[in-house]
């Protein structure tokens, strides 16, 4: 099947030219003409005369050309779409305008240009546009076709997160406002009575008891379950009663983890990358810039910049697409470079992983090599919080408070 593509040279605006002197001598003239900007195709002499086409704006620049070479110029004819349709638009243009502005307004009116969300605290916007899209309302969608009301239901019964939403149209902008369920945390009571216990094997560093009592000291050591306040408080009459216990309890303690790496490993790595542009008009996109085809095996992500008047966003954006070429290697490194590659590893853990309330005052790295491996045992000496709660399951028969 072929494909009609109209030629450029068709509607291209371009002038044809004819240059003549008496001698018949156009030597100097042509290398004139190659020397300067005058962009120039299909030169020929026949009879004695040079004729060629030229673009509309070079035909004052030829002139000058050829005089100054003493050779006389003629335009013979202007060629193109633009000398082509200027003769009609007396006729016609008014009439075509009128009625493809029509065309144009009855056509957007009813898609969709822009829209916006409202009211999105714990769920992301992405996730709405997604439930909007199934339900037919996305960038460049007929809304005429979409009943709002039915889409405002099933939005409803598909996400259990929502507890109300509402979907409006203003001209071509659609703007969808939600309520999020109140996800409040569970109830707890704060009289009831609980200790406090060991979360993790440690050395007691430091206390502040606020209700409850201690049961070791400072510098005791406890093992992960063991009561450090309890909530079972014993009076000087021999009777004791319950309370809600509450304290800081910092401890010292330790934890080992374990970052290995290979010498030699099959890793997918990156071997170039590819940029196309494309216009984004009403959510449909043209590529007007490509680097080359698209690998068969990439990484994929894209920059939008959506174009505005003002504070209008458009319905018109520019979008970045990169393809990262990505292919499986052999990977070969050093000692040291493994070794660095562990360190990486153990800052991003320290960085990421350890808790907030939890601050490293030592750390050991124990090294061993064992053939394509290096692995690195790292024991941490922290300092934190080591007290969790536990609710005290009592039985209260005719006690009270003294």
């Amino acid at each position: 099947m072929s494909i009609f593509r109209p030629r450029y040279r068709d509607i291209r605006s371009r002038a044809a030219f004819t240059v003549y002197s008496a001698n018949g001598d156009y030597g100097k003239f042509i290398d004139a003409l190659n020397k300067s900007p005058i962009q120039f195709y299909s030169l020929n002499i026949r009879r004695g005369r040079l004729s060629g086409f030229i673009r509309c704006s070079d035909i004052n620049r030829l002139t000058v050309l050829a005089e100054e070479q003493h050779l006389t110029v003629e335009i013979a004819a202007k060629k193109g779409l633009y000398y082509v349709t200027r003769g009609y638009h007396l006729r016609f243009g008014a009439v075509i305008g009128f009625i493809l502005a029509i065309f144009m307004t009855s056509f957007f009116s009813d898609r969709t240009a822009v829209i916006e969300i409202g009211g999105c605290v714990n769920i992301p916007e992405q996730r709405i546009l997604d439930h909007l899209k199934s339900e037919g309302i996305y960038i460049g969608s007929d809304l005429s076709k979409t009943d709002l009301r039915a889409a405002e239901q099933h939005i409803l019964i598909m996400d259990k997160d929502i507890a109300w939403i509402g979907i409006r149209r203003t001209g071509s902008r659609v703007l969808a406002e939600i309520q999020e369920i109140d996800t409040k945390p569970p109830m707890t009571d704060s009289a009831a009575p609980r200790n406090i216990i060991a979360a993790r094997d440690a050395q007691i560093k430091s206390v502040r008891i606020l209700q409850g009592q201690l049961i070791p000291i400072v510098g005791d050591g406890v093992k992960k379950g063991d009561i450090l306040v309890s909530g079972v408080v014993d009076t000087k009459y021999g009777r004791n009663y319950y309370v809600h216990s509450q304290g800081q309890i910092t401890g010292v303690y330790t934890e080992k983890m374990t970052f290995s790496a290979e010498f030699c490993s099959e890793e997918r790595i990156c071997t170039g990358e590819i940029e196309k542009k494309a216009l984004s008009l009403f959510g449909k996109r043209f590529v007007y810039f490509s680097e080359g085809d698209t690998p068969s095996d990439h990484e994929y992500y894209e920059e939008e910049f959506p174009i505005k008047i003002g504070k209008i966003v458009l319905p018109v954006s520019i979008v970045e697409m990169h393809y990262r070429a990505m292919e499986t290697a052999e990977i070969s490194r050093t000692e040291d470079e493994v070794r660095a590659l562990l360190t990486e590893r153990e800052e991003r853990y320290e960085k990421d992983l350890l808790t907030d309330d939890a601050v490293i005052t030592d750390k050991e790295v124990s090294e061993i090599c064992e053939g394509n491996v290096m692995t690195h045992t790292v024991t941490y000496t922290l300092e934190g919080e080591i007290g969790t709660p536990q609710q005290i399951f009592a039985r209260y028969e005719g006690w009270s408070d003294p």
